[in-house]
């Protein structure tokens, strides 16, 4: 079983699959169906990181544009 979370950023198309398998001693896993309920959140987190990192790249790309470089502390 699996989910799959996708969007388009201002850089790129952004794919995020999560899988269920069942472990190591048993055929498969012990549920009906993928609980999309549980990991709301994990989606709604990668949507934040994307935004976050993308965010990023704007100001550098922007910062580099504008001849300032090292405007960032890694």
């Amino acid at each position: 079983m699996q989910n799959t979370w996708q969007f388009s950023g201002a850089y790129a198309n952004w794919t995020m699959t999560i899988s269920i398998s069942a472990p190591d001693h048993l055929d498969r896993p012990d549920m009906v169906e993928f609980p999309v309920r549980q990991f709301d959140n994990l989606g709604r987190q990668f949507h934040d990181a994307v935004n976050l990192y993308e965010s990023l790249r704007y100001q550098d790309d922007w910062a580099s544009r504008a001849g300032i470089y090292g405007s960032r502390v890694y």
